[in-house]
């Protein structure tokens, strides 16, 4: 069953996969992830049926790292953009580095804001979508 689980994965490290964030991830947390996603579809499916439903819609709506890297960067780069302008100019500074973390974000898949959420347990997209399809095939007869 561990290697049901594993490869149901790691389906999407396949090089036709590509995950940007997850490559610039260190490969601790990328597994420390790994193993706490194959831990809740192991329970979810040994509870049965209306568990692994109830999964796939909070599944739903559970926000993936560049969800929660976009809301970050527009709720503290408003808050120093007002700062700079009503406050201290120098608080531009840190708005304009934000503004270089969200450009290398875009373009590499990487900025230390990620690595930080990565830490607390964010998932990409297809880390999300790879758990949703494991349980979805769960519920076929």
């Amino acid at each position: 069953m561990a290697r049901a689980a594993n490869d149901a994965f790691t389906s999407y490290l396949d090089p036709r996969h590509h995950d940007r964030v997850r490559e610039h991830s260190s490969e601790t947390v990328n597994h420390q992830i790994d193993v706490a996603t194959q831990a809740a579809v192991a329970s979810t499916v040994k509870k049965g049926r209306e568990a692994i439903i109830a999964r796939i819609d909070a599944l739903d709506r559970e926000w993936d790292v560049d969800r929660a890297l976009m809301t970050n960067f527009a709720v503290s780069g408003s808050l120093t953009l007002l700062l700079g302008q009503l406050k201290d100019r120098r608080w531009l500074y840190l708005f304009g580095a934000q503004q270089l973390f969200l450009l290398l974000h875009s373009v590499v898949g990487w900025c230390p804001p990620a690595a930080l959420f990565r830490r607390l347990g964010f998932r990409t997209a297809k880390e999300i979508s790879a758990e949703r399809q494991h349980l979805i095939r769960r519920l076929k007869p």
